[in-house]
């Protein structure tokens, strides 16, 4: 696979915009949001390197993503709900239920009790719900000849968007699979598909 050095670093500026928003008053770290749509353009792009060139099943591709991304967030989800059943106290806002806490760690969309959010039990992990899904449109895009993988994954992306646009997004699962937001990992498939062409002007 290729290295882009580059996007190390563009990974670091997403993380610092996320900080900033966790960390300073809504007006003041809205800017921060543009970290998330980062990430997602990135793990589009990356997807794109990994599997572009390369003859990996769909099996491998999954488990590669898994084992870098699954077993950190089981244990945070798992030790914040270990937290809340043994002191619920310290956590009043946190709605703890089995289904909630497999929901979570099933990668489900579910809506959070308190707010009426889409969120897992570990608020930060939202975002994963979204990479898992695109993990799988992947993995599958695996099965087709490689001149079929670009089109096949960027239009099921685009459609699912449209859909969601156009037929709205009732309940949590179609507010996440239908979600604009999916666009943004077509256009780090993109990105990735002019890099692995050599039509882009440098790292």
């Amino acid at each position: 696979m290729a290295q882009f050095r580059s996007i190390q670093y563009l990974r670091g500026l997403a993380a610092l915009l996320v900080v900033l928003f966790h960390a300073t008053p809504r007006e003041v770290g809205l800017a921060g949001e543009a970290g998330v749509d980062v990430f997602f353009v990135i793990s589009g792009f990356v997807m794109w390197i990994a599997t572009a060139g390369r003859s990996i099943s769909p099996a491998t591709f999954l488990y590669q993503r898994i084992v870098r991304v699954v077993p950190l967030y089981w244990l945070f989800t798992l030790l914040l709900a270990a937290a809340a059943f043994v002191a619920p106290q310290a956590f009043p806002r946190l709605v703890l239920t089995g289904e909630r806490l497999l929901q979570s760690l099933a990668f489900i969309p579910h809506v959070e009790p308190h707010t009426g959010l889409i969120l897992p039990l570990l608020v930060q992990g939202w975002t994963l719900n979204y990479e898992m899904f695109f993990y799988v449109l992947m993995a599958l895009a695996l099965f087709l000849p490689r001149a079929w993988r670009f089109a096949a994954v960027v239009g099921v992306i685009v459609a699912l968007a449209l859909t969601g646009t156009v037929a709205g997004r009732p309940g949590p699962l179609a507010s996440v699979y239908l979600d604009s937001l999916l666009i943004e990992f077509a256009i780090g498939l993109a990105i990735g598909a002019l890099a692995t062409h050599g039509r882009l002007p440098g790292p």
